[in-house]
């Protein structure tokens, strides 16, 4: 059986968050577990670093690729196509895939199914089965945090990718709660696969020398880390009014807080921020970090916090689970299930509850030895989801197992 993956629409290193390092851990695990299937890598020219790191990783499976391009006129082909989907015009439909040359570039691979890991495809209308994974619907929760034309694009493409998809999978109840609820999907419809977690992703990071790397960043003293892209509802700007809470507050001196991650346009507002609660030296934004610098901080840091509002899955809070470090976390979405212990989260919206837990992770040992040891018992709860997530994939495959000449007539 032959699959197609969908890289072409995974955004190039963290510009788009955790779906990159979604869809690459995913794929990384998946290629090596089955080896009954063949992988088609689907990319663009500008990925093709990452194409030959994968052929070369997985040399004994059965992996081919190719690279597609976007011509002119695939943003028209797109919206003509959605209206026609909306009035199920079959013959029209059939007439403008032709035009498609995003998708008669896919033909031609003649692979079973489709599987795009991100809620992005260029397309939505195409001969093969697909299988996409939705990450979040964040925008029909807290709209006032998208721009009103980023709104209406997700809107038009989310709906149509999830009328036509074979098989919609997320990594969360809540998101397939959403999904059936705001779109009037089916249930068995949308299935729920857990993030794909791997130790092996830890151990080929080496760090040689944390002290050397800390010494690069000039950090002297005990840290908390915070890995997230600067966007608003990573809510950077309530941890900051946290840590003047304990100074003003608590007269506690607030521990220094490192963030890492890309610096997006809301980063000028946590600057502001940070001048304003007089916090210039008790924060450090790094921003995006090379892997093995990013491992040197989660091994060297006092604890790891993620304070966001709305998480479909955090990467953060695995890798510091499966570093055995201590973690606290909001109380919302994807968080919760995540950490499995009420005791670790917290209201992102409480400034004085977050300060709280801050001071408390610097000065309960108890509580700080508690924790680390709830992070290692998670940390084992992943790598046994791993191997079902694993097993979900390999059937959802197989019951999409059409024949090329099948295919064909579905054409």
């Amino acid at each position: 059986m032959k699959i197609g993956y969908y890289l072409a629409g995974v955004a190039d290193g963290l510009a788009q968050g955790g779906t990159a390092p979604y869809a690459h851990r995913l794929m990384e695990q998946l290629i090596p577990e089955l080896p009954d299937f063949k992988f088609h890598l689907i990319a663009k020219a500008s990925q093709a670093k990452y194409i030959n790191f994968i052929k070369h990783a997985f040399q004994d499976a059965a992996i081919s690729h190719s690279y597609i391009t976007t011509p002119r006129g695939t943003t028209f082909v797109n919206v003509a196509s959605a209206i026609l989907l909306a009035h199920d015009k079959k013959p029209l439909r059939r007439f403008l895939r032709h035009l498609n040359l995003v998708e008669m570039q896919l033909a031609r691979q003649q692979f079973d199914v489709l599987h795009c890991p991100v809620q992005v495809l260029p397309f939505y209308d195409w001969r093969h089965p697909f299988i996409i994974t939705m990450h979040d619907v964040q925008e029909l929760h807290m709209p006032h945090f998208f721009a009103p034309k980023e709104r209406w694009i997700r809107s038009m493409n989310f709906w149509n990718l999830l009328e036509n998809a074979a098989k919609v999978v997320v990594s969360f109840q809540h998101v397939k709660d959403d999904l059936i609820r705001l779109f009037d999907l089916k249930p068995d419809k949308v299935h729920v696969c857990p993030i794909p977690v791997n130790s092996a992703w830890f151990a080929s990071k080496k760090t040689e020398n944390a002290s050397a790397i800390l010494e690069k960043y000039g950090i002297n003293e005990p840290f908390m880390l915070y890995p997230a892209q600067t966007w608003e509802h990573k809510n950077h700007t309530r941890l900051l009014q946290a840590m003047a809470y304990l100074r003003d507050h608590e007269k506690v001196v607030p521990p220094l807080l490192i963030c890492t991650g890309k610096k997006n346009e809301f980063f000028q507002k946590i600057s502001l921020s940070v001048e304003a609660l007089n916090l210039q030296e008790k924060v450090r934004f790094l921003g995006v970090i090379p892997d093995a610098e990013l491992q040197a901080m989660y091994l060297s840091c006092a604890f790891v916090v993620i304070p966001t509002l709305y998480e479909a899955g955090s990467f953060p809070l695995y890798e510091a689970m499966m570093l055995d470090k201590p973690v606290i976390c909001a109380q919302t979405t994807s968080l919760p299930d995540g950490i499995r212990d009420s005791r670790f989260t917290f209201d992102p919206r409480n400034v004085g509850e977050m300060a709280s837990m801050i001071k408390r992770m610097f000065t309960d040992s108890e509580y700080l030895k508690e924790n680390r040891q709830n992070s290692a018992i998670q940390a084992r709860r992943l790598l046994d989801e791993r191997k079902q997530c694993i097993d979900r994939f390999a059937e959802l495959y197989l019951s999409l197992n059409l024949t090329s000449t099948s295919i064909a007539k579905l054409g």
